[in-house]
Protein backbone atom coordinates (compact mmCIF):
# COMPACT_ATOMS: atom_id res chain seq x y z
CA UNK A 1 0.00 0.00 0.00
CA UNK A 2 1.08 3.46 -0.86
CA UNK A 3 2.22 6.13 1.87
CA UNK A 4 -1.10 8.20 -0.27
CA UNK A 5 -4.49 8.63 2.71
CA UNK A 6 -7.69 7.33 0.98
CA UNK A 7 -9.76 9.71 2.86
CA UNK A 8 -10.53 11.57 6.17
CA UNK A 9 -13.12 9.68 7.73
CA UNK A 10 -14.56 11.43 11.22
CA UNK A 11 -16.56 9.04 13.53
CA UNK A 12 -19.23 10.02 15.71
CA UNK A 13 -19.55 7.77 18.88
CA UNK A 14 -19.44 7.92 22.57
CA UNK A 15 -18.29 4.39 22.85
CA UNK A 16 -14.77 4.87 23.71
CA UNK A 17 -14.05 1.12 22.96
CA UNK A 18 -16.05 1.62 19.39
CA UNK A 19 -13.96 4.65 18.69
CA UNK A 20 -10.73 2.69 19.26
CA UNK A 21 -12.02 0.29 17.14
CA UNK A 22 -12.94 2.15 14.01
CA UNK A 23 -9.45 4.29 14.72
CA UNK A 24 -7.71 1.15 14.31
CA UNK A 25 -9.98 0.06 10.95
CA UNK A 26 -9.85 2.52 9.42
CA UNK A 27 -6.11 3.81 10.27
CA UNK A 28 -5.44 0.40 8.86
CA UNK A 29 -7.01 0.55 5.46
CA UNK A 30 -5.05 4.23 5.00
CA UNK A 31 -7.93 6.39 5.87
CA UNK A 32 -7.08 9.24 8.19
CA UNK A 33 -9.70 9.23 11.31
CA UNK A 34 -10.68 11.83 13.44
CA UNK A 35 -13.34 11.54 16.32
CA UNK A 36 -15.90 13.20 18.05
CA UNK A 37 -18.13 11.74 20.95
CA UNK A 38 -20.98 14.58 20.30
CA UNK A 39 -22.87 17.14 18.03
CA UNK A 40 -20.34 19.78 19.69
CA UNK A 41 -17.45 17.83 18.59
CA UNK A 42 -18.90 16.69 15.33
CA UNK A 43 -19.34 20.04 14.70
CA UNK A 44 -16.14 21.60 15.39
CA UNK A 45 -14.61 19.38 13.04
CA UNK A 46 -16.49 20.02 10.73
CA UNK A 47 -15.34 23.47 11.04
CA UNK A 48 -11.78 22.98 11.39
CA UNK A 49 -10.80 20.15 9.67
CA UNK A 50 -13.50 18.87 7.14
CA UNK A 51 -14.05 15.06 6.46
CA UNK A 52 -14.84 13.57 3.46
CA UNK A 53 -17.52 10.96 5.56
CA UNK A 54 -18.87 11.35 8.46
CA UNK A 55 -19.67 7.92 10.44
CA UNK A 56 -22.42 8.53 12.85
CA UNK A 57 -23.46 6.24 15.69
CA UNK A 58 -27.79 7.22 15.93
CA UNK A 59 -27.51 6.42 19.44
CA UNK A 60 -25.41 8.81 21.89
CA UNK A 61 -25.94 9.70 25.50
CA UNK A 62 -25.58 13.26 24.73
CA UNK A 63 -28.34 13.27 21.62
CA UNK A 64 -29.78 11.88 18.83
CA UNK A 65 -27.51 10.52 15.70
CA UNK A 66 -30.65 12.11 14.02
CA UNK A 67 -30.72 15.34 15.28
CA UNK A 68 -26.78 15.81 14.88
CA UNK A 69 -27.63 14.63 10.60
CA UNK A 70 -30.33 17.22 11.00
CA UNK A 71 -28.07 19.62 11.64
CA UNK A 72 -25.49 18.94 9.51
CA UNK A 73 -27.46 18.41 6.38
CA UNK A 74 -29.45 22.19 6.61
CA UNK A 75 -26.34 23.61 6.61
CA UNK A 76 -24.93 24.02 3.22
CA UNK A 77 -21.74 23.95 3.66
CA UNK A 78 -22.10 20.26 5.31
CA UNK A 79 -24.02 19.09 2.19
CA UNK A 80 -21.36 17.95 0.50
CA UNK A 81 -20.26 15.74 3.46
CA UNK A 82 -21.29 11.75 2.92
CA UNK A 83 -23.18 10.90 6.27
CA UNK A 84 -23.14 6.71 6.87
CA UNK A 85 -25.64 6.26 10.30
CA UNK A 86 -24.84 3.31 12.11
CA UNK A 87 -26.06 1.52 14.93
CA UNK A 88 -26.89 -1.64 17.06
CA UNK A 89 -29.96 -1.56 18.65
CA UNK A 90 -32.40 0.93 16.13
CA UNK A 91 -32.72 -1.67 13.35
CA UNK A 92 -36.30 -1.48 12.65
CA UNK A 93 -37.18 0.42 8.40
CA UNK A 94 -38.99 3.29 10.59
CA UNK A 95 -35.10 4.19 12.12
CA UNK A 96 -33.57 3.30 9.05
CA UNK A 97 -35.93 5.58 6.90
CA UNK A 98 -35.81 8.28 8.78
CA UNK A 99 -31.96 8.66 8.55
CA UNK A 100 -32.23 8.79 4.91
CA UNK A 101 -34.97 10.85 5.00
CA UNK A 102 -33.18 13.53 6.77
CA UNK A 103 -30.53 12.73 4.30
CA UNK A 104 -28.23 9.84 5.52
CA UNK A 105 -26.43 8.62 2.48
CA UNK A 106 -26.33 5.11 4.12
CA UNK A 107 -27.30 2.97 6.98
CA UNK A 108 -25.23 0.70 8.54
CA UNK A 109 -27.26 -2.02 11.22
Amino acid sequence: MSNELRGHILVVDDEETNLLVYRKIFTDAGFRVSIARDGQGTFAKLASDPPDLILLDIRLQSESGLDILRRIKAEERHSYVYVVMFTANLTASREQAEGLELGADGYIT
